[in-house]
């Protein structure tokens, strides 16, 4: 009997064991889907977690970049070459009588200019100008009143490389505009007339126009000047000696030299304008100044040789009146006995109206009187005057301009009878100049 109960009670707890191991499964799913539906279950401890694998580990990580490399020490070169290329262009006709110059009865193209320019950096501190210019002119035995009677046909215009370290000093070489004056720096583009200051009347056997300054073609020269700016460009200075291509044994290189103040906006840069049409307020005093031993020369009535002497001084006014403007210039040119002009007077005026369409009128008025010294042999002993106005219809100030005006020039021989005529000459002007940096 006893026996047969502990069989029994065997049994039983095979049966209790078996069905408590089918339960467990059953129990932890019922508590998976309980914890889905209920609050989240806290994390487990740090030994339960599984690591991710390496292709999700980075998908989840965020990009980090490196960091930008640090900038270059001082004084380092950096190299950057730039180059840009431009073309100017000036087209121009008269109405004049090339044989009788005070008549109006005939009409030629007088200037067809062209410039290639080029212009180039290596750093910041280390660039190159350069330009070729070709024009076509009427011979001078035809025409006895041109702007562009000295200039060859086709030539080296600019040749220059630029030391420029600092706005405080800088050192240009090559071929390139003297620093004398306000309009040599100007040039024929950046004024409110066609033609240059000083040209009038060419006088037989001496140097052609324009006066007031000994230069090469164009103005320029070869050479090597220093300049700087103080300020932005509220003053300026520059101090070249030129003429270094003559290979003569006798010769001596020509100094110029200039300075200038600006009171009001400065004019930053080697280069300058004589009209800024409302772009800025200038107020301006100048002084310039050349000489060369052995440098100024005659050939009539004989040759003399003496040293050359040129001084000058300018004055610059242009002053905004809202969206106007009025420009007043003023220089006079003073030179040794021996140049075609001892003394040479300009005086300009002008005005720049408010917008009118895409562009703006810019009226303008200028008076010269220029002297022969009065040593000089009869029939040379010239006194020169002449005015001429323009009126200019500018799309972008100087860089896209329309002109028409005209001139009128007296000459008259200073040892002469009262009753015998002074010689005039006149002209109608039109012309078109587009400047594309």
């Amino acid at each position: 009997m006893a026996r047969t109960t502990k069989k029994c009670r065997g049994l039983g707890l095979l049966v209790l064991s078996s069905l408590l191991l089918a339960a467990v499964p059953a129990i932890a799913a019922d508590e998976e889907a309980g914890e889905s539906a209920g609050p989240p279950r806290p994390t487990p401890p740090a030994a339960d977690v599984v690591s991710p694998t390496p292709a999700a580990e980075a998908a989840s990580t965020p990009v980090t970049l490196p960091p930008p490399p640090p900038p270059p020490p001082p004084g380092a070169v950096l190299f950057d070459p730039k180059i840009g290329v431009g073309a100017w262009i000036r087209i121009g006709g008269r109405f004049e009588n090339p044989s009788e110059p005070d008549k109006l009865n005939d009409f030629f193209m007088d200037t067809l200019y062209l410039i290639a320019a080029l212009r180039g950096q290596f750093t910041d501190w280390l660039k190159w100008q350069a330009s070729l210019a070709a024009i076509h002119y009427t011979p001078p035995s035809s025409v006895t009143l041109d702007a562009e009677l000295p200039i060859p046909q086709a030539g080296i215009q600019d040749l220059i490389v630029k030391f420029e370290p600092h706005e405080l000093f800088n050192v240009w070489v090559g071929r390139m505009l003297i620093p004398f004056d306000r309009a040599n720096l100007s040039g024929p583009w950046f004024i409110n007339y066609w033609m240059m200051r000083g040209v009038f009347p060419r006088i037989p056997g001496v140097v052609p126009p324009p006066y007031g300054i000994k230069s090469g073609s164009f103005g320029r020269d070869q050479g090597i000047a220093a300049w700087g700016q103080v300020m932005g460009g509220k003053f300026k200075y520059y101090a070249g000696a030129y003429g270094l291509d003559n290979q003569s044994v006798d010769a001596h290189p020509m100094l110029a030299g200039r300075l200038v103040l600006n009171f009001l906006d400065p004019e930053p840069g080697y280069f300058n304008q004589s009209a800024y049409h409302a772009e800025k307020d200038i107020l301006a005093i100048g002084v310039g100044g050349q000489y060369q031993k052995g440098g100024s020369v005659t050939v009539i009535p004989a040759s003399e040789f003496g040293d050359l002497k040129n001084l000058t001084a300018d004055l610059l006014l242009d002053k905004k009146l809202g969206n106007q403007a009025v420009t007043l210039e003023a220089s006079a040119y003073f030179a040794d006995r021996l140049q075609p002009l001892s003394r040479l007077y300009v005086a300009g005026l002008g005005y720049t109206s408010p917008p009118i369409g895409p562009g703006r009128l810019v009226p303008a008025v200028r008076a010269q009187i220029g002297t022969v010294p009065e040593d000089r042999a009869v029939l040379l002993d010239r006194e020169f005057l002449q005015v001429d106005g323009y009126v200019s219809y500018i799309i972008k100030s100087h860089f896209a301009k329309i002109m028409a005006g005209g001139f009128w020039t007296r000459t008259r021989l200073r040892s002469a009878m009262p009753s015998e005529p002074s010689a005039y000459a006149r002209g109608i002007q039109f012309g078109v100049q587009v400047i594309g940096l």
